[in-house]
């Protein structure tokens, strides 16, 4: 991971600085807009909050005034939801993954965001597939169609994106891989 080389100088005292760690492809211009952002070489100062955000990641206005309002209200973590969009449209699947927003010496109870972040997939099908093609081996036919049925049927979706997100990511084998619907589903 790499760390966004963003820095902006604080016009109000009292606003809350932020550390974002990135994989890249993240657009903070609403995050800019309510904390002073900074990624310096070296480490953050002690009384930044830190975030790792996922490549391609977006926090809308909502998110960033809840987080803004929660940073000021105390101390403790800052836990929030991830939602991922496939083709342009959210996942209709219960989110599974959590990012946490924290200080070097945070004590106090953790608190929860009610806006997830939202994390931008594949923007078609076909380079989904081509992606799984290429990391992973390839589930026979009658697999990928018992392990599709059992996610559709749990996951009680009747979303077309969603259906062709389940459909393509049944077809390979993820051998455990974290964040992967398989791994996520096999609990």
């Amino acid at each position: 991971m790499s760390e966004e080389s963003i820095s902006a100088s604080p016009t109000d005292p009292d606003q809350p600085r932020i550390h974002v760690v990135s994989s890249g492809g993240t657009d903070l211009r609403e995050l800019e807009s309510r904390f002073v952002v900074t990624a310096p070489d070296g480490e953050p100062d002690r009384e930044a909050w830190t975030v790792e955000l996922p490549g391609d990641s977006r926090l809308d206005p909502g998110l960033c005034s809840e987080l803004r309002d929660l940073t000021r209200a105390g101390d403790g973590p800052i836990v929030m939801t991830v939602r991922r969009e496939y083709r342009g449209r959210t996942l209709a699947l219960p989110p599974s993954e959590e990012i946490v927003m924290s200080r070097p010496r945070s004590c106090g109870a953790p608190r929860r965001a009610r806006n997830p972040v939202i994390i931008s997939g594949w923007k078609d099908s076909s380079s989904h597939r081509r992606e799984l093609e290429r990391r992973f081996v390839p589930h026979s036919m009658i697999r990928r169609i018992l392990l599709f049925v059992s996610r559709a049927y749990r996951s009680r979706v009747l979303d077309p994106n969603t259906l062709r997100y389940l459909w393509i990511e049944a077809g390979f084998d993820h051998a455990g891989i974290s964040g992967s619907v398989e791994s996520s589903r096999s609990e």
